[in-house]
């Protein structure tokens, strides 16, 4: 098993890959931001295995303790790699949350899971952060197609 500590995980070179067997993938550095133009949560590929979307940057995640106060969720204190998939964990007054990251094989969709491992509860606050742009390095693009979110059961779907 890979592991990653606190030191180790805010190192800005140190990069995540979950693909889905269709050109679409999930990317990022450990420690958190985007640096690069092709990092995100869901880049799509909308025509197999090319047109590849940026749909989901990012999720700026928090925990709101008892206090009320939401504490975002920065560099991760530990990432391990589970068979192929990362793990982040956070370690936070006194709890630990962990995030996995896959991609479902043969689909454009990403799962993101959270688990508290120890500690007292704590609401989780999730904002994503979408892009909705194209993955070519070579072009820039000015504006956006309007699109619309539809929540169903806990997801969101966006549609055009």
């Amino acid at each position: 098993m890979i592991r990653l500590d606190a030191e180790e995980c805010r190192d800005l070179s140190r990069e995540w890959l979950v693909t889905n067997g269709l050109g679409g993938y999930a990317s990022g550095t450990v420690a958190g931001p985007n640096t690069r133009r092709y990092h995100g949560l869901l880049m799509a590929a909308l025509q197999p295995p090319v047109q590849r979307v940026l749909l989901l940057a990012e999720l700026h995640t928090s925990l709101v303790g008892s206090d009320g106060e939401p504490k975002p969720l920065t560099t991760p204190s530990e990432m391990r790699l589970d068979g192929m998939l990362p793990a982040f964990r956070w370690g936070m007054e006194g709890r630990v949350l962990e995030r996995r990251i896959w991609m479902e094989q043969g689909r454009n969709r990403t799962v993101i899971s959270y688990r508290m491992l120890s500690g007292t509860p704590a609401t989780l606050r999730v904002q994503p952060f979408f892009a909705h742009r194209s993955a070519d390095l070579h072009r820039s693009q000015h504006g956006v197609p309007d699109f619309r979110r539809i929540p169903k059961d806990g997801t969101c779907r966006l549609k055009e």
